[in-house]
């Protein structure tokens, strides 16, 4: 009777971890949803400061057509909208760091960008490892 109790015991426990995944794992799955949402982070900068607002309208159209989109699993896609629509696309918290930072040369707007992307997105790389983890 005691190997039968320590086999379901063994049983359950592996039937546990199986449902949490590993850290490396969430990693890679959080980094490839936010693929779309960096692209469009960057590409926000860039089109707001040559000022092109019909880029910037796409943007979203964009991410929402993406593959990586469409196939992440409904609480994914809405942090993905929620960055894109509260952070990404937020004309008051990208201006600040325009005219805080903003240099006259093409390196420092992409330099620009690419901080844009770090601090937009990782919101939502936080709040998507969350999500995996918490089930």
């Amino acid at each position: 009777m005691k190997r039968l109790i320590y086999f379901f015991l063994l049983m359950t426990g592996n039937a546990l971890a199986a449902q949490t995944p590993d850290l490396k794992t969430v990693q890679e799955y959080c980094h490839i949803t936010s693929i779309p949402l960096i692209q469009a982070a960057s590409d926000a900068v860039i089109f707001d400061a040559f000022g092109h607002p019909e880029k910037m309208k796409a943007l979203s159209d964009t991410v929402f057509s993406s593959q990586i989109f469409k196939a992440a699993p409904d609480d994914v896609r809405k942090a993905m909208k929620d960055t894109l629509e509260e952070v990404i696309l937020s004309k008051d918290k990208k201006d600040k760091l325009l005219k805080a930072y903003s240099g006259d040369s093409q390196h420092d707007l992409n330099v620009l960008s690419s901080v844009w992307a770090y601090y937009s997105v990782e919101p939502y790389l936080i709040r998507c490892a969350y999500m995996k983890f918490a089930g």
